[in-house]
């Protein structure tokens, strides 16, 4: 007896089905990668957990029974053909203008493929670290005095408007009828009464250049002219 019958077999070897496993194992083995490269995760110690959460996440996602059958053939081609020709193959077969998933997954595995993931170029010079260089953040908080007392003068209205310099790191302002100039980190411009050597002498500057040089203008008062060489920290 002679019996015929059809039996339907679902293949599941499809190239998009080939594609899913192909991307999950080359995302899980970036990632093992960093987790392996110990000089690279030191620096980023924290990160060891979500990335060995990701890693367990492509295992379960790989032990989906019909991706566990792919497995074998899938990284067979992420290790001799390579996942590109795959991803053309999918995108000849897809259809114009289709919402599909496999498109997703290929815009994300390009994405994937451009980030840098930890890595640094090696000719990229540090940031400097704040307290590096003393002399650096001591000029930096000069810097944000001068600014920090340009704010409050001006919301209290005391800035000269009329008297304005056009003339870098210098503010004249008004302060209870008289008329003030404070520099930052310039020469000072003219001698005043208080700076005489010596009896029948000519007035002298010091030779410095302070931090801050607060002069009255109005009214003309060499007595009213101070200056400090602050060392700020």
């Amino acid at each position: 007896m002679l019996v015929h019958t059809r039996q339907r077999r679902r293949d599941f070897a499809t190239p998009p089905n080939l594609l899913v496993v192909a991307v999950l194992l080359e995302y899980r083995a970036a990632v093992l990668q960093l987790l392996w490269d110990d000089q690279l995760v030191a620096r980023a110690d924290m990160l060891r957990h979500p990335l060995n959460a990701i890693v367990e996440r492509c295992e379960r996602e790989l032990a989906f029974p019909q991706f566990a059958g792919l497995r074998t053939m899938a990284e067979q081609i992420v290790e001799r053909e390579g996942v590109d020709d795959l991803v053309q193959g999918v995108q000849e077969r897809a259809i114009a203008g289709g919402n599909s998933g496999y498109d997703d997954l290929i815009d994300w595995r390009e994405r994937l493929r451009s980030l840098p993931l930890l890595r640094r170029e090696t000719n990229t010079t540090a940031a400097p670290a704040l307290g590096a260089d003393p002399q650096h953040d001591n000029y930096l908080y000069q810097l944000w005095l001068f600014y920090e007392l340009a704010d409050l003068l001006h919301e209290r209205g005391c800035l000269d408007e009329e008297g304005r310099t056009t003339e870098p790191m210098r503010l004249r302002f008004r302060w209870h009828g008289c008329v003030y100039e404070v520099r930052h980190d310039q020469a000072v411009p003219l001698p005043v009464a208080s700076w005489k050597a010596q009896p029948n002498q000519n007035y002298h500057v010091p030779g410095v250049r302070p931090d801050f040089y607060l002069w009255r203008i109005m009214p003309p008062g060499g007595a009213g002219a101070r200056w400090c060489q602050a060392r700020l920290a």
